[in-house]
Order: C-alpha cells, then sequence, then structure tokens
C-alpha cells in the first residue's frame, strides 16, 4: 500500500527531516504519518510541525505516536494561535474567511461535505488552499484550519458579521416606515414610531447623508486602462413615497449585485435650497466593474457623496480587486483597485483585512518593485493596513 509519504511533492517537504527524525524517533515512520494526517500535507504546516517534533526532544513511545502528535497540534498550533508557530498563514487564512459569503460557504462545508460546482465562491476558497476537492466533494483541506476555525469560531464570527448590518442602519436617514425597515432588517429589534420625524427640525434622530462633506480622501488616479467610460446618470428630485426607501434598503442587503442603488437623502435645513441637485442612482448592471464605473463617475460630478455610495463603491472595489482580480493573477490591477478604497472602509474592517500586498511581494519579485514604486507615488489609503 502506497503511503502519502510516497507522494513526490510529498517526499519533497519531508525530505530535509527524515534524517533527523529517524535518529531522534524509535518509529519516524508512523509519527510522520501522524504529521500529515493533521497537515493535510500543506507544505507550511508539515515543515513547522515537524521541527515542533524534532524539538521536542522527549522519546515518543510505540502506541502513543497519534496522541502525542495531537498534542503537540494543539499546544504549538491551535492554542493561542495568533502568537504560535503558523501564526502569519492562519492570520491570512482567518482574515480571507471573514468576508460573509467565505465565511457562510466554509460553515456550510464545515458541517460536512459539500458538492462542488462552477460557482465563483467556490472556486476563490478552493484557490485560497482553504477547501480541497476530494472526490467531487468540498472538505476543509487540513484538521489544524478545522481545529482553529471550528463550528464555535464560525458562528462566533457570524454574530459579528451580522453586526454591520447596524452600521449600516445608522447610515440610512429615517425616511422609511416601520415595515420597510422590518422587512430589509427581519433580525434587527425595531422600536415602532407613533409619529414620522419632522425633517424640518434642528436635531434630526440620525444624520443626514447629506450633510457630509464632500469626501477629502486623497484618490489615487487610475492607470490609463482604467479610465471610466459610463453615460451619464440621470439626475431628479428624490420621491417623496416612504416605501420607496425602504424598497432599496431591501434590494441593497438581499440581492448584493443585481439591481444597485444609492441616493443622496434630503437636507434638514434651508440650505439645502443653495446645493446641487440630488442624486438618484437607480441602475441595473451586469459586472462589478460595471458597477464601479458607474459609481466613479457620480463621485467626480457630485460636490457631494453620500456616505452610503462610498461605503458601496468601497466594497464594490475591494471584492472585485480581491476576488477577481486577484484571485486572476493580476495583482497589479487588483492593487490599483485596491487604492481606490477610501480610508474609512479600511478603518471598518481593519480586524479583517490580510497581508495582501506583502503577500503578493513574496510572490513575484516583479511585482514588488512595480509596487513599491506605485506606492510612493501615489498616496494609497490602504497601504498601511495592507502593506
Amino acid at each position: 500500500m502506497t503511503s502519502k509519504q510516497d507522494k513526490p511533492e510529498v517526499a519533497k517537504i519531508l525530505e530535509p527531516f527524515k534524517p533527523a527524525l529517524a535518529e531522534h524517533l524509535i518509529n519516524p515512520d508512523v509519527i510522520l504519518d501522524e504529521v500529515l494526517a493533521w497537515t493535510g500535507s500543506q507544505p507550511f504546516l508539515t515543515q513547522k510541525l515537524c521541527q515542533v517534533i524534532l524539538d521536542f526532544k522527549s522519546p515518543i513511545p510505540v502506541g502513543e505516536e497519534a496522541l502525542k502528535v495531537e498534542e503537540l497540534v494543539k499546544t504549538h498550533f491551535v492554542e493561542n494561535w495568533e502568537t504560535q508557530e503558523a501564526a502569519e498563514l492562519l492570520q491570512d487564512i482567518r482574515s480571507f474567511l471573514l468576508e460573509e459569503q467565505f465565511l457562510r460557504l466554509y460553515q456550510k462545508i464545515l458541517q460536512g461535505a459539500m458538492m462542488a460546482n462552477d460557482s465563483w465562491e467556490q472556486k476563490v476558497l478552493l484557490n485560497s488552499g482553504v477547501v480541497i476537492n476530494q472526490g467531487g466533494n468540498l472538505k476543509v483541506s487540513n484538521r489544524i484550519y478545522e481545529a482553529v476555525f471550528n463550528h464555535s469560531w464560525v458562528a462566533q464570527e457570524l454574530a459579528q458579521l451580522t453586526s454591520t448590518d447596524y452600521w449600516l442602519a445608522s447610515e440610512l436617514t429615517t425616511d422609511a416606515t416601520d415595515q420597510a425597515i422590518a422587512m430589509a432588517f427581519p433580525n434587527l429589534p425595531i422600536t415602532p414610531v407613533t409619529q414620522h420625524q419632522d425633517l424640518t427640525t434642528d436635531q434630526p434622530k440620525h444624520p443626514d447623508l447629506t450633510t457630509d462633506e464632500p469626501n477629502q480622501s486623497t484618490v489615487v488616479p487610475l492607470e490609463p486602462d482604467q479610465a471610466t467610460t459610463s453615460a451619464t446618470p440621470s439626475t431628479s428630485r428624490i420621491p417623496s413615497p416612504i416605501s420607496f426607501w425602504g424598497g432599496l434598503i431591501a434590494l441593497f442587503l438581499v440581492i448584493t449585485f443585481g439591481v444597485f442603488q444609492c441616493t443622496s437623502a434630503r437636507r434638514a435645513d434651508d440650505q439645502l435650497k443653495n446645493l446641487v441637485p440630488q442624486d438618484i442612482c437607480r441602475r441595473q448592471f451586469i459586472t462589478r466593474k460595471e458597477q464601479i464605473e458607474q459609481l466613479r463617475k457620480i463621485k467626480s460630478q457630485n460636490k457631494a457623496f453620500p456616505k452610503l455610495c462610498q461605503s458601496m463603491l468601497d466594497q464594490l472595489q475591494f471584492s472585485y480587486a480581491i476576488e477577481e482580480l486577484a484571485s486572476q493573477g493580476e495583482f497589479k490591477q487588483a492593487t490599483i483597485n485596491l487604492c481606490q478604497v477610501s480610508e474609512r472602509y479600511y478603518q471598518f474592517k481593519q480586524k479583517s483585512l490580510p497581508r495582501f500586498f506583502r503577500r503578493w511581494d513574496r510572490n513575484n519579485e516583479n511585482y514588488a518593485n512595480w509596487l513599491k514604486n506605485y506606492l510612493i507615488k501615489y498616496d494609497c489609503p490602504g497601504s498601511k493596513y495592507l502593506g
């Protein structure tokens, strides 16, 4: 029977460790089988675990191999993993999984094998190395990932991600009925409002998006092939029916990419009369790239760009850079898009951001020189978070 150790790619990983392990252990082949059972032959994890065993020094009795390797995995990789042997790798995995669509997919895979299909979410997850395709089914690629990012961790992180709905809700005006809010936020406890808020009051309960000053964050110029070309968006006064806004909220939350809508809300004081006409964007797009181009066009043509619209643009630019461009190896174009994302978005997402610039720099020498020059030339808001 062929052992995993005999596979050429695995044998190459184990080759530097075999002589030392043979001197150190009574039963090195059994130990190495246990190592591979935990690492799934992931090169970095395999090398790290072999080194941990070499450093352990104490003899491992026959029959206790599995128990001892499991103990070393727990103490050196799983418990307090942020400061352990594979901290950097696991931090990158954690950051990747904290994108909600991937976390929910990972949760389903963790619960049991899922049939592979051609969805882009599955492809991105496979390319990340977090999961593998085994006989047409997706499974977590190794037991260390499964032990660190277990069911409890997923449940906790999903609960925290749900709180972003509250952040989005705080960005919206109160120009929505209880029924519309309940439709858009089915899990959000709502206190009934007996009387619609008077928009002419000096101190509204929630911020009005049009009170924001024009976005002051530095916008990094796009390279020539990234110039946007799109039709001029339609402009009109905001319709009065309250239910319209509830529909906008629900559509944005339920359909991530489809009918894409953003608007500037009405200001609560008399100075509104002196502002440029308000924009309402109600367009249906096909791709994220087209959505980004349209929003950039709108932003360039308006003195005030609402926070909600900026949040939508930031999310689109970030996801397009990571999930499409970077996953296809187009690191330069991914960087250009990441440098268009506002610092406000990076601050909001700070705890879940992997070090993309550093990782790409490490894997691509030609890209490293280009990246260095690009970040010097342009003030990239994300460089201190992603670099």
